[in-house]
């Protein structure tokens, strides 16, 4: 009968052998782990994106002239910025003259009181005689569907609510519900997850 002799593996050695697949499979765990990525920590990562980018998602342009900001002569349009001045947003003139454009005989302008000071933007790095009222700002989000489409790559279902603000009661219609539905793209990276999400209105 043969005996087979077996090299003989010093315990220093078992004890790296050990620790080193010890390692080698918790990394593998780690970078499997790291790609994970649930519903709410989706949502909580949209939530930091609009936070961090101060988006606002409905938005008026308003084109300045001089001191006031045109809104044309249509008569339906008037009447909402008539109810605007009512409540103390606006104020409304009837602009004629050189403080109009080249073949205009007449239009309509505003002026913003102090009132609608919380509800303007004035756009980064942008022209000066450009101004924005928000009518609308997001009141809550939800985050379904999230479904793996590569090794590190999510996608998931983005449920927007909007609240109006009082110019977008006005302007867009009292009782008016917005509600919108985007895709976002979540990617792991070594420094944590790259987001892709769009939040124009």
């Amino acid at each position: 009968m043969q005996v087979i002799q077996c090299p003989k593996i010093s315990l220093k050695k078992i004890v790296y052998i050990v620790l080193c697949s010890f390692l080698i499979f918790s990394g593998f765990a780690a970078g499997i782990s790291a790609a994970e990525l649930t519903e709410e920590e989706a949502k909580k990562l949209i939530q930091d994106v609009v936070k961090h980018e101060d988006k606002v998602e409905s938005l008026e342009r308003y084109q300045q002239h001089g001191n006031f900001y045109y809104i044309g002569s249509d008569e339906k349009t008037v009447e909402k910025y008539r109810r605007l001045e009512e409540a103390g947003y606006v104020k409304l003139k009837l602009i004629s003259g050189k403080d109009l454009e080249k073949g205009l005989d007449s239009a309509y302008a505003v002026e913003f009181t102090e009132k609608a000071a919380p509800f303007l933007i004035k756009p980064e790095g942008g022209s000066e005689d450009r101004i924005y009222i928000n009518l609308a700002k997001i009141d809550n989000l939800d985050v379904t569907g999230v479904k793996r489409t590569a090794q590190k790559e999510y996608k998931a279902e983005v449920m927007l609510g909007y609240k109006v603000t009082p110019f977008g009661e006005v302007l867009l219609g009292r009782g008016v519900k917005l509600d919108r539905k985007e895709d976002a793209s979540f990617e792991a990276q070594d420094d944590g997850w790259r987001v892709k999400f769009k939040i124009n209105f």
